[in-house]
C-alpha cells in the first residue's frame, strides 16, 4: 500500500464550482487540547482501554457465548489448535527479498508471524491452561528479532533508500528507523499482546517488546522530522500509522508525560487525515482505501477516548460524522461501489470500524452492516487477521443491533471536493439502476487519470465500470504506474483527444495541474444532472479549448443515462479527432448505432444519438489481475453546427437479461 510522499495538496481554486473559502481545514476542537492536560487525565484515570485482557474473564465467557461472536472464536481456537502443533519457522532473508528480486507477492512477513502470534493469545485468553504461552513467546520474540520491521515493499522505496541495500535492511540507529504501515501495526500488534496476557508473557519478552518498540518506533517518531505521512499532504497513512504509534505508546509506556507528549503529536498529526476528506465526507483516495484509513482513526480514537475516560475524544470533529456515512451514501448496491483510484469494486468494511461508529453516530444501518458483515462471511477468520482487528471484531460488534440489509439512500449525492456524484433511478431499491462519476483532479492519492470517469450500474453489476487497481508491483509508484491500463486514462471511460491521454503531475509524466471543473449538479424534476469541463485534465498537446462532458440520469423503468461530450479547440490544435471511450469487465458487441454490453444478470445497449458516429470494440485480454477488459473507442462526428468543433451523444438503456 506503498504510495509516494510528493503528492500536492489539492488547491480550493481547481474549479470553478468549488466555494473559494473552501480549503478542507475541518472544524477541529482536539486543537484545544494541551499535553499538561493530557498527561494530568493519563494519571488519574485507569488503564483500561477499548478491548478486553486475559482477566476479563466475563467478556471472554459472553464473547464464547454470543451467537455473533462464537463461530469467530471457536475458528480462532481451532487455529491456534493448528498453529500449537507445527514447527515455529523463522522467516528466512531470500524470502524478504523475494518482493525485490521477483515482485513476488509470498514475502518475507513478519506480521504474518505476529498474525499467528496474536490468534494464540486470543486463545489462550479463553482456555486459560498457559499452553500456549511458549509459542507466543517463539513468534513474537522473532518479530523482535527481525532486522527491520519496515515491509519488503516500503524498504527499497526511493524515500526510504537510506534503509536498506538491494532488498535487505542496513543495521540503522534508532534515530535513523523509518516508520511504515508495516512498522505501526507491528508495534501496535505487540503491544496489545502484552496487554492481553500481561504478566503471563515471558518477563525477558515483556522488556524486549518495549526496547523494540522503543528504538523503532517511539524514538524515531519523537525525532525524525521526516516521516513524511505525519504532515500535509497526507492520506491513509497518517491513521495507520499515527494508531500504530499512539496506541502502542498508551499501553507499553509508564511514563503519563511521555505518553502525552506522543498522543499530542498524533492528535497534532491525525488532524491532516481528516483535512485529506471533503466536508461531506469523500476521499479522493477511494471508497476501499477509506475503510483503511478510517478503521485506523476509529481505533485511535477509541483507544484514547477509552484511556482517558471520555475526557478526549477524536470522534469530535463534525466532519468524522459525515465520514461515517459514506459507506452507506456511496453505495451502488450491496457491498458494490464505484472502484475509482486504487480500489476494487467489491468491498466489505472492517466490521468493528462500521460499529463503533454507528453506536458513536447513532448509525443503524451502518451497525447492521457490520454484524452481518461478520456473520455471512464463509470465512470466520477472514476479517480477524491481525489481533488488532479480531479483538475490536469479538467486543465492539456485540453493541449494536441487527438491522435492514438495505435503507433508502439520496436520489442524488454530490461530495464537495472529491468531486463525486451519485444518482438513482430508485433510492429504496438495491437492484436500481445507479450511476457514479467524477471530477477530481489527477494528482490525487492513489491517483488515475480518471476526471470524467463513470460506473452505470444495475441489478447488482457495473456494466460500464472503472477498472480499479491492480495488485501493486515494483514500479507502480513510479514510473510504470501509466503505462498499466489501471492507471492510464486509456484504460477509463473518458475522452480521448488527438491522439492524447489525460496527464498527471504526481510522476514524471507532465507538468502543472490537471483538473476538471464542475459546471452543473442539479435536480431537475425526474432528471438528475452532473457536468463538467474535462479540457483542464489533458496536457496542452491536445489543443483543447473546452470538453464538456454531461450525465443525466432518467428515471423510469429501469431508467436511462445519457452521456453527451462536446469540444471545442484551439486554433492551433495539432487536430480535431475526439473519442468517446467506454470500459467493461463484461463481454461487448458491436451494434448497428452503437454497442451492446451483456451482463450476468442484465445488459445495456449504448446507442450513438449522432449519425456517423463510428464505435470500435477492443478486448484487452488479462488486463487488469487476469480480467479481460472490453474497451470501445466512439469517434465523434466533427464539424458539428452546435458551437462546437467535436460532438458525441449516447443513450444508455438497461433491461434485465
Amino acid at each position: 500500500m506503498s504510495v509516494r510522499s510528493d503528492l500536492p495538496v489539492m488547491s480550493p481554486e481547481l474549479t470553478e464550482y468549488r466555494n473559494e473559502d473552501f480549503e478542507h481545514d475541518h472544524d477541529y476542537p482536539p486543537e484545544q487540547w494541551t499535553v499538561d492536560g493530557i498527561a494530568e487525565t493519563l494519571a488519574e484515570t485507569s488503564e483500561s482501554v477499548s478491548i478486553p485482557a486475559y482477566d476479563d474473564e466475563e467478556v471472554w465467557d459472553a464473547i464464547g457465548s454470543d451467537s455473533l461472536t462464537k463461530p469467530v472464536l471457536a475458528a480462532i481456537r481451532a487455529r491456534a489448535a493448528t498453529l500449537h502443533e507445527r514447527e515455529y519457522d523463522h522467516p528466512r532473508a531470500t524470502e524478504y527479498l523475494a518482493k525485490y528480486r521477483e515482485d513476488d507477492d509470498v514475502s518475507y512477513e513478519l506480521r504474518e508471524l505476529l498474525r499467528d502470534a496474536g490468534t494464540l493469545a486470543m486463545a489462550e485468553c479463553v482456555e486459560r491452561d498457559g499452553r500456549y504461552l511458549d509459542d507466543i513467546l517463539d513468534r513474537a520474540w522473532g518479530v523482535c528479532e527481525g532486522a527491520t520491521w519496515l515491509g519488503p515493499y516500503h524498504l527499497n522505496h526511493p524515500r526510504n533508500e537510506e534503509q536498506g541495500v538491494e532488498g535487505l535492511p542496513r543495521p540503522l540507529d534508532a534515530e535513523e528507523e523509518q516508520i511504515d504501515l508495516h512498522a505501526a501495526m507491528i508495534v501496535q500488534n505487540l503491544a496489545e499482546i502484552d496487554y492481553l496476557l500481561g504478566d503471563r508473557l515471558h518477563p525477558a519478552l515483556r522488556e524486549r517488546i518495549r526496547a523494540e518498540a522503543d528504538r523503532r518506533v517511539f524514538t524515531p517518531y519523537e525525532e525524525r522530522d521526516d516521516l513524511w505521512w505525519k504532515t500535509v499532504p497526507t492520506n491513509n497513512w497518517n491513521a495507520v500509522c499515527n494508531n500504530g504509534v499512539v496506541t502502542a505508546a498508551i499501553h507499553l509506556l509508564d511514563d503519563t508525560e511521555r505518553i502525552a507528549s506522543i498522543v499530542g503529536e498524533g492528535v497534532a498529526s491525525v488532524r491532516h487525515f481528516l483535512d485529506s476528506f471533503g466536508p461531506d465526507g469523500g476521499t479522493g483516495e477511494g471508497v476501499g482505501y477509506w475503510g483503511f484509513g478510517v478503521r485506523n482513526y476509529v481505533e485511535l480514537a477509541a483507544t484514547l477516548e477509552s484511556r482517558t475516560d471520555g475526557e478526549y475524544s477524536l470522534f469530535s470533529p463534525p466532519v468524522v460524522r459525515e465520514i461515517a456515512q459514506i459507506p452507506e451514501r456511496t453505495e451502488l448496491s450491496p457491498d458494490r461501489y464505484p472502484a475509482f483510484s486504487d480500489n476494487s469494486e467489491r468491498v466489505r468494511f472492517a466490521p468493528y470500524s462500521c460499529c463503533r461508529l454507528a453506536e458513536q453516530f447513532d448509525l443503524d444501518g451502518l451497525g447492521a452492516r457490520g454484524r452481518r458483515t461478520l456473520r455471512e462471511n464463509e470465512n470466520p477468520l477472514a476479517y480477524t487477521r491481525p489481533l488488532s482487528d479480531a479483538i475490536r471484531n469479538l467486543t465492539w460488534c456485540r453493541h449494536v443491533d441487527d438491522g435492514p440489509d438495505w435503507t433508502p439512500r439520496d436520489e442524488q449525492s454530490f461530495f464537495e471536493g472529491v468531486e463525486w456524484w451519485f444518482a438513482r433511478d430508485d433510492p429504496s431499491d438495491p437492484e436500481a439502476l445507479a450511476v457514479a462519476a467524477k471530477g477530481g483532479h489527477n494528482a490525487e492519492s492513489h491517483n488515475h487519470n480518471d476526471c470524467g470517469s463513470f460506473v452505470v450500474h444495475y441489478r447488482g453489476e457495473s456494466l460500464l465500470t472503472d477498472p480499479g487497481g491492480p495488485n501493486y508491483f515494483q514500479g507502480y509508484f513510479d514510473d510504470q504506474r501509466y503505462e498499466h491500463v489501471a492507471a492510464r486514462s486509456l484504460g477509463h471511460s473518458v475522452p480521448y483527444v488527438n491522439g492524447t491521454e489525460q496527464a498527471s503531475s504526481i510522476y514524471p509524466t507532465q507538468d502543472g495541474e490537471f483538473s476538471a471543473r464542475v459546471t452543473d449538479v442539479r435536480s431537475d424534476g425526474d432528471r438528475e444532472l452532473f457536468g463538467l469541463d474535462l479540457a483542464g485534465c489533458y496536457p496542452e498537446s491536445a489543443g483543447l479549448d473546452t470538453l464538456e462532458r454531461r450525465f443525466t440520469l432518467e428515471r423510469g423503468d429501469p431508467g436511462q443515462v445519457r452521456l453527451e461530450d462536446r469540444a471545442s479547440f484551439a486554433d492551433d490544435a495539432p487536430g480535431t479527432e475526439f473519442e468517446s471511450v467506454f470500459v467493461s469487465y463484461f463481454p461487448v458487441e458491436a451494434t448497428g448505432d452503437g454497442f451492446r454490453v451483456e451482463g450476468d444478470r442484465s445488459t445495456a445497449t449504448v446507442t450513438c444519438a449522432r449519425e456517423g458516429t463510428d464505435v470500435d470494440v477492443e478486448r484487452l485480454p488479462d488486463a487488469v489481475e487476469g480480467s479481460d477488459l472490453w474497451r470501445v473507442r466512439a469517434t465523434a462526428q466533427t464539424d458539428t453546427d452546435e458551437g462546437a468543433d467535436a460532438s458525441a451523444a449516447f443513450t444508455i438503456t438497461l433491461a434485465d437479461e
